[in-house]
């Protein structure tokens, strides 16, 4: 498998810098200061770089990897309503006064009842606008249209559940359907920005494969790896340099949904509600999509949410010894004796999901007390020998959110520290990405992405991508 490598452009003519009055985080050690151009040169020592910069006591470390997000999704949210962490009532104004933002539509994206005294979900009936709306829940697996989204729905062909309620494959058709016409780049540059301002320098952005043709026409300002979801014939293999700052990841697949909307598969079922879903596939038809895929050149991320569904993908990625393979999110590995046979496996997971973790959060609701402090034991997974690389899924974008949870979870088993947050959305991410002889450390030789930390409340104050100052926070 291809290793990705990075361009070497003009950046290496620029003058080199020193930051200095910092704790410089890196593989377990502290210096007091790093020297770079486009690539690290020194930590710690006298050596000083053309331009020092007294860094009043930042915390510094390696440019955050984002190991699971969808910058699309973000771009949207960014242009258009978002809906993260508001009321009820705050979301239904907000959707009765939205003015269409794709091909008509209203679409916005990430309420979530479980924050709500009505812990329900939206109907089509409160939704009053006189366009098709698709308000899309935060985990993006499941969205109410209101009655004329409905009307035009059907008419497109999709189905849609009697409450309103558009799921998984058929929402993913919809969105394709009501896609923007007009170029995206301009959005796209917007939420790439939006990740150097929380000090993320490389991004695992899970897309459909038709946007590979826009991003490779863009100059991007980080570094992406592109994961088409499902099989594709677009000539690129994992580890592949696409354009620049761009290279093919691994190709996503889907074993099951998500707790929020009910179509996670869990041994136990629901509590809250009779839903019974299922894989996605049998036992045979994951293994010969590995194989096809494999043999093709490129890598596998397998969605797994549900015990069940992370049951089987243990048992298909056990069958392979070639590439890279990724379950993704991995939430409730069950039984715990399961963490031992992800040993030495790449996991993908997001410590944001803690928000449903507590006493009286959604994961409890759905599946009963039990379950409380069963999912996201990252600090148990990493003791056991597990990869584990941080990633947002983009609910919301931003290291800090998460790693704030890792530390202070609801149960022993989730909790971890500091420097392995900070390594799992760093170092573990690059190594999930490929991206480790590049980035992921700060080392001499590797390069300069690098981000700037207030030593007291954590907020990103400076973020450098390849030795270039791409976010200040003044």
């Amino acid at each position: 498998m291809q290793q990705f490598k990075g361009i070497v452009g003009l950046n290496n003519l620029m003058f080199s810098k020193t930051l200095e009055n910092c704790t410089v985080l890196s593989g377990g050690e502290e210096y007091d200061s790093i020297t770079f151009d486009e690539n690290i040169i020194s930590l710690g020592g006298k050596e000083k770089g053309n331009q020092v910069l007294d860094m009043n006591g930042a915390v510094i470390v390696p440019g955050f990897v984002d190991s699971h997000m969808h910058l699309y999704s973000t771009a949207l949210k960014l242009m258009t309503q978002d809906l993260d962490g508001l009321s009820r009532r705050e979301v239904l104004l907000k959707l009765t006064g939205a003015k269409p933002n794709q091909n008509g539509w209203v679409v916005s994206r990430g309420w979530d009842e479980s924050l709500w005294k009505k812990q329900e979900f939206l109907t089509p009936d409160e939704i009053s606008n006189g366009n098709p709306v698709l308000a899309i829940r935060v985990d993006g697996h499941m969205a109410v249209l209101n009655k004329k989204g409905i009307m035009e729905s059907i008419g497109l062909g999709l189905h849609v559940e009697s409450d309103g309620v558009i799921k998984e494959g058929e929402l993913d058709k919809l969105m394709s359907r009501i896609k923007p016409s007009s170029d995206i780049n301009e959005a796209i540059m917007r939420a790439e920005e939006y990740c150097l301002s929380q000090g993320i320098t490389s991004i695992s952005d899970i897309e459909t494969p038709d946007l590979l043709a826009d991003y490779r026409k863009m100059q991007h300002k980080l570094r992406i790896v592109f994961n088409p979801i499902g099989l594709h014939r677009m000539g690129f293999n994992t580890g592949d340099l696409v354009s620049e700052n761009l290279y093919m990841g691994h190709v996503k697949l889907f074993a099951d949904g998500s707790v929020g909307a009910r179509t996670a598969v869990m041994s136990d079922g629901y509590r809250d509600s009779d839903a019974s879903p299922s894989l996605v596939y049998s036992d045979s038809q994951l293994e010969a999509l590995y194989s096809e895929i494999i043999s093709s050149g490129n890598d596998v991320m397998t969605h797994a949410i549900g015990d069940v569904a992370i049951d089987q993908v243990i048992r298909t990625t056990k069958k392979f010894d070639k590439g890279r393979l990724k379950i993704e999110h991995n939430e409730f590995v069950l039984p715990l004796r399961t963490e031992m046979e992800e040993k030495g496996m790449v996991v993908s997971m997001q410590p944001n999901f803690l928000r449903w973790s507590f006493k009286g959060g959604m994961y409890e609701r759905r599946l009963g007390s039990g379950y409380i402090g069963l999912n996201n034991r990252f600090g148990s997974l990493l003791k056991n020998g597990v990869k584990v690389a941080f990633g947002s899924d983009s609910m919301p974008v931003g290291p800090m959110y998460g790693i704030n949870l890792a530390m202070k979870p609801p149960t022993s088993g989730q909790k971890i520290s500091f420097d392995q947050a900070i390594k799992c959305y760093t170092e573990n991410s690059a190594y999930a990405l490929h991206l480790e002889g590049i980035t992921g450390m700060l080392e001499p030789g590797k390069k300069s992405d690098i981000v700037a930390l207030d030593r007291n409340d954590l907020s990103v104050l400076k973020t450098y991508f390849e030795g270039v100052e791409k976010y200040s926070s003044h």
